[in-house]
């Protein structure tokens, strides 16, 4: 089950949940981390003991400025799941991308995320790390031990299991080099991060123009639209969309 956290700052949180336990994806601030804390607290049945993992689907402040604040309440057996990029992020042997579509993308996308800060935590990312300014990208530390952070494991691959409930990985580049989305095929399930968006209730879904690569975020997604069929679309900003029966995919917009 995807459980989509109330407005808790500019990202979408969403807390996995399995008989396995929980993974929690995109902690972007101080305030997301409460909220997150909150939200599984008051699951029935339900504890932060049973948080198996935390990941981000890419490397941007505001999908991993909470994660420290999240560990405070989580047993120490709970991991940090990073692309293998970040993990070059954080050891200072590469510099994040630089991205394109300032004014075209990020503007909108930022003017449309506002609606969902409710409060001044949503705006505390704890550290400056995943900021990609050239005159921040050596901000690197998120204040996580090392030790709790892994890199996901693809081999090389595309597609690959994570391990955790029926979930895959699906390599995803064009926002950023280390771009990810989350997959559960058994029930038509895709949680996208800043490759999708959906800002904008009137229209639906549409590819994300703020980016690293426009043509490596259009490779990426015409890669999903041949190899997925989800039903329920789950963006990095905005709100989830169900295609009612279809594949959601053939309504996301490209330009």
């Amino acid at each position: 089950m995807v459980h989509c956290l109330p407005p808790c700052g500019f990202a979408r949180c969403y807390v996995l949940s399995d008989r396995e336990g929980l993974a929690v994806v995109d902690v972007g601030s101080v305030g997301a981390a409460d909220d997150a804390v909150r939200f599984i607290t008051d699951l029935p049945g339900v504890s932060l003991a049973q948080v198996r993992m935390v990941l981000a689907t890419h490397f941007h402040i505001d999908h991993i400025g909470g994660v420290a604040r999240f560990l405070e309440f989580c047993p120490p057996a709970t991991k940090v799941c990073l692309h293998p990029l970040a993990m070059q992020y954080l050891k200072g042997q590469r510099k994040l991308c630089r991205l394109g579509g300032w004014v075209t993308g990020f503007l909108s996308a930022a003017a449309g995320s506002l609606s969902y800060v409710r409060r001044a935590s949503h705006l505390n990312f704890g550290s400056l790390a995943g900021i990609p300014l050239p005159f921040l990208r050596d901000h690197r530390d998120m204040g996580v031990d090392p030790d709790r952070i892994f890199p996901l494991d693809g081999a090389g691959r595309k597609r690959y299991p994570l391990g955790f409930g029926g979930w895959e990985v699906l390599e995803t580049p064009g926002h950023t080099e280390d771009s990810i989305c989350l997959y559960q095929e058994a029930e038509g399930r895709l949680v996208t991060g800043d490759t999708i968006l959906h800002l904008d209730g009137a229209r639906g879904p549409r590819l994300n123009r703020f980016c690293w690569q426009r043509e490596e975020i259009v490779r990426s997604f015409h890669w999903l639209k041949t190899e997925l069929s989800p039903g329920v679309l789950y963006p990095g900003h905005g709100e989830v969309y169900s295609a009612d029966g279809g594949n959601v995919l053939s309504l996301v917009r490209e330009e």
